[in-house]
């Protein structure tokens, strides 16, 4: 019997060794490449005039500045509208970064939130399973809308501009694992509107890889999403495991799809229009984006290219 267990033992030893090989060897690949194409929200198809509206670039132009920072991330990146007028305040998008996917790998998606009027803020952030670097994120947010000069810098062009009651946080992969530990485990845990978390790792293999979270810990609306191509079903998170995920979070409020015309790495982008939507509904009140997901025929569960769909209104 104890042979059998340590039998037992070695092998789902070996599987997690395994899993973990591809999936490193798979960010490897994938790093080597921009994780979103620069023309993604012209070229990938949809399936509903919501979702074709939201993937098109909102009418901003859009800025972006670095700044420099002594941690393992090693600077905040910040996306923002540049055309802000005087007293107009942004809400607030903060990424949590996949394996492998640092946020200058995927310009492409956070100009987009920002064309639409968000402000979004990043890393560089290679373990971002655990939360730290989205709730240092939102502490500089309130650095951001407060001070008139941030390090060296003279003129901030983003202080007073900031809506720090509505903040996203939103994360891809290990990203959606860090999503789920910034909503529960930081001082900021409670600052933010509403989560988004695409082809989040799955329970199971997050236990195994040491990244734990816990579902029943968001209780924010959740929109949460995946693939049915091989890298999600055989991998990272199947049909079976979003399903896990999605029925554990507390909120009342939560939306689940899978798209099936792409796999684990172009979730990033591809659901983009609807994840756009989602953002500007939870943050800014969009009724019209809002149709996506609610009332008695929501777009989302008529879009040929999502299935298994859920949506718990509240």
């Amino acid at each position: 019997m104890k042979k059998r267990k340590r039998g037992a033992r070695k092998r789902l030893l070996i599987a997690i060794l395994v899993v973990a090989g591809a999936i490193g060897g798979f960010f490897a690949w994938s790093a080597l490449k921009p994780a979103a194409p620069a023309s993604y929200t012209t070229s990938t198809p949809t399936g509903g005039a919501i979702e074709a509206r939201y993937l098109a670039e909102g009418t901003h132009s859009v800025a972006e500045k670095d700044y420099a920072v002594l941690e393992s991330y090693k600077r905040y990146e910040v996306w923002y509208p540049a055309d802000l007028a005087d007293g107009e305040r942004c809400p607030i998008v903060v990424v949590s970064n996949g394996t492998g996917v640092p946020a200058s790998k995927a310009k492409a998606v956070w100009e987009h939130y920002a064309s639409w009027g968000m402000v979004v803020i990043a890393t560089e952030e290679g373990y971002s399973w655990n939360g730290f670097s989205s709730e240092m994120c939102v502490r500089f947010a309130e650095k951001l809308d407060a001070q008139e000069t941030i390090g060296d810098e003279e003129g901030n062009a983003l202080v007073g501009h900031l809506d720090l009651s509505h903040i996203a946080a939103i994360g891809h992969s290990q990203g959606g694992v860090g999503v789920a530990n910034a909503l529960s485990s930081w001082d900021h845990a409670g600052s933010y509107t509403c989560c988004v978390m695409l082809s989040p790792t799955n329970l199971d293999l997050a236990h195994s890889l040491e990244w734990d979270y816990d579902p029943t810990k968001i209780s924010v609306p959740t929109l949460i999403m995946a693939s049915t191509g091989q890298t999600d079903a055989g991998l990272v998170v199947s049909k079976d495991q979003l399903r896990a995920i999605y029925d554990e979070i507390a909120s009342p409020q939560k939306f689940m799809a899978h798209r099936n015309d792409c796999d684990h790495g172009e979730m990033l982008y591809r659901a983009d229009g609807y994840v756009t939507a989602f953002l500007l509904w939870q943050l800014e009140g969009d009724e019209e984006a809002a149709a996506a997901f609610t009332g008695t025929n929501p777009e989302l569960a008529q879009n040929s290219l999502y299935e298994d769909v859920a949506l718990s209104q509240g």
